[in-house]
């Protein structure tokens, strides 16, 4: 299937809700999600390279975010990810170095964060962004109206001039 990066996203996210359900009690379930999420994220961020080479947002710079936002750990020298209840498969402890199961409890996250798709990655993102854009179309406006004005006074004062110019030119011809 075709997915656009938002319902890769979405996709991702749904994902990571029902691995954070910690009464999932079958390991191969487990697996096969996390490994889902994990070829999910290849594909979304094969689409922030390309948004990116067609000179649109970089969305990688907050790839750590993201990934925490979802209750995954980032697994140190790997593009592997881990989410919710598949930090306590025997694989992922052994690559973790989990021998304290107080440790392990607290990484896994069993009550999924008040977000809706991913919202608080983007949440600071497009606060500054509109932020800024305001205050650029702010200057804008201030600026085009300055011009509005200069060039409505210009435009006068030469038509005026012309006007004048004009009517002394026909004035001379009848004299």
């Amino acid at each position: 299937f075709f997915f656009s990066r938002f319902e890769i996203m979405e996709e991702i996210s749904n994902l990571a809700k029902k691995l954070r359900d910690c009464t999932m009690s079958d390991e191969n379930e487990v697996r096969h999600l996390n490994s889902d999420i994990n070829s999910l994220l290849k594909e979304k961020y094969k689409w922030e390279c390309r948004i990116v080479e067609l000179g649109g947002p970089n969305y990688r710079s907050r790839h750590g975010q993201y990934i925490e936002s979802l209750g995954g750990i980032s697994m140190p020298n790997s593009s592997l990810k881990i989410f919710g209840v598949a930090i306590s498969l025997p694989e992922y402890k052994e690559l973790l170095n989990y021998d304290d199961k107080t440790e392990l409890s607290s990484k896994i996250v069993s009550e999924p964060p008040k977000v809706t798709i991913c919202d608080a990655y983007y949440e600071e993102i497009n606060k500054k962004e509109e932020d800024r854009i305001k205050t650029l179309e702010r200057e804008k406006e201030i600026e085009f109206k300055k011009k509005k004005r200069f060039l409505e006074k210009e435009i006068s004062v030469e038509y005026l001039l012309k006007l004048i110019d004009d009517k002394k030119k026909e004035i001379e011809q009848f004299n």
